[in-house]
């Protein structure tokens, strides 16, 4: 009995054949679909900085800064067209908006880069609103320009919506000591 699409001795690139290039086919598929559960994976991670379009990208749902100066946006607008932008900004799927990205923190980063007409520097997590508002504060804290009316407004807005733990965390400075207990 003769097989239908030839003996496979004699056929020395299986590619060549229908089932050979379907096979090869389906692995190159099965290949790709792990690179891209990898690059997905990393992503949510946090290990991958990718560049998004800043109108996909949405404010925090809760203020934790004075609005900045047009002037303030500017100059960090010239130095990140001088030096590139150097930090990434935090953000995650908008859970509201398929589709679109909600800043975690890098507001002021996002404004100036989308003044200059370029793609953002971001690293997306997925964060529940209570892990947002706390890598948010946590961020914060790195600030030497915050005011205590800006630490007293974001605590005051996020008191309408979080519990006190979550307020702390928010709160408390890196080194682990809670904010305003010395």
């Amino acid at each position: 009995m003769r097989p239908i699409l030839g003996s496979p001795e004699l056929i020395s690139d299986l590619a060549a054949t229908p089932v050979g290039a379907i096979g090869q086919s389906l692995g190159e598929f099965s290949e790709r679909a792990k690179r891209a559960a990898e690059i997905e994976r990393q992503l949510t991670n946090g290990h991958v900085i990718i560049e998004l379009d800043p109108g996909l990208i949405d404010p925090s749902f809760v203020a934790d800064r004075m609005p900045s100066s047009p002037e303030t946006v500017a100059n960090l607008a010239e130095a990140i067209r001088e030096h590139g932008q150097i930090n990434p900004i935090l953000v995650r799927p908008n859970p509201q908006a398929p589709g679109r990205y909600q800043v975690a923190f890098g507001h002021r980063r996002l404004r100036a880069v989308a003044s200059l007409g370029r793609p953002i520097k971001a690293v997306v997590w997925y964060l529940t609103d209570e892990q947002l508002v706390v890598a948010q504060g946590q961020e914060n804290h790195e600030r030497k320009d915050l005011s205590y009316i800006e630490k007293a407004r974001f605590a005051f807005r996020l008191e309408q919506r979080f519990n006190r733990t979550t307020i702390m965390a928010e709160l408390a400075p890196r080194s682990g000591t809670v904010f305003g207990g010395g």
